[in-house]
């Protein structure tokens, strides 16, 4: 599996984006999600993944997955996508892992162009795991390659990923059977190899990611950028 992209919750969109080309990246319009609740543009990257930036369109207290962490704006979940989410989801389930039934997804890009995906969340809370995205319609509509993968600053790709989880002992088995056996052990925290990006996970027990733990609850918390290397 490979890290299909990281969901950063912003405020406003419209400032984010100017905020977030100010910096360097080049940014792909998205669109409006089909449930009218939500709405995002993309930063692609050459690795193949991307980041999210998305805003909800109505106010607070809407029936959606992400209304709980209004308050923590910034990084909030991640997608890995597979090639068919119904034999990924029954081969987890195997494996001891349960994520729901795949569900319908979509949005409208703003030249009218219309984008399916199948999406499928974990049932167990609190460990922090992804959820799992399959393309209906081709991903290069959703995901651009070309000029919308190249930045000013450089960056190609998510080098590393930390997600916090409230009990690394479960989350171990979990995350392994999406993605291997873990490359490093140490106190308080793993590390799996994921594509090109390093995932850290870890159950802090003090500090600013064990409050934000307690407030806000398992998830990714930060992510570094890949840069090209200058020519020797």
């Amino acid at each position: 599996m490979r890290i299909d992209h990281l969901v950063l919750l912003v405020p406003d969109l419209n400032a984010a984006t100017r905020q977030w080309a100010r910096r360097g990246y080049t940014i792909t319009p998205g669109g409006t999600h089909a449930d009218g609740h939500t709405h995002n543009v993309l930063i692609c990257l050459a690795d193949t993944s991307y980041i999210e930036l998305i805003a909800f369109r109505v106010p607070g207290r809407t029936p959606h997955v992400w209304d709980p962490l209004r308050p923590f704006p910034g990084l909030i979940d991640f997608a890995v996508r597979v090639p068919d989410i119904d034999a990924a989801v029954a081969k987890l389930g195997r494996q001891g892992l349960a994520y729901a039934a795949p569900k319908d997804g979509g949005r409208a890009r703003p030249d009218g162009v219309a984008l399916r995906w199948r999406g499928a969340r974990p049932l167990v809370a609190g460990l922090g795991l992804p959820f799992l995205i399959e393309d209906v319609t081709a991903r290069a509509l959703r995901v651009p390659s070309g000029p919308a993968r190249r930045h000013r600053n450089g960056v190609t790709g998510i080098a590393t990923l930390d997600v916090l989880t409230r009990d690394l002992g479960a989350a171990l088995p979990a995350f392994g059977a999406l993605f291997g056996r873990a490359t490093d052990l140490g106190a308080g925290s793993v590390t799996f190899r994921v594509g090109a990006t390093t995932l850290r996970l870890r159950q802090p027990s003090r500090g600013n990611a064990a409050a934000l733990l307690a407030m806000r609850g398992a998830g990714p918390s930060a992510w570094t950028a890949e840069k090209a290397r200058p020519a020797a």
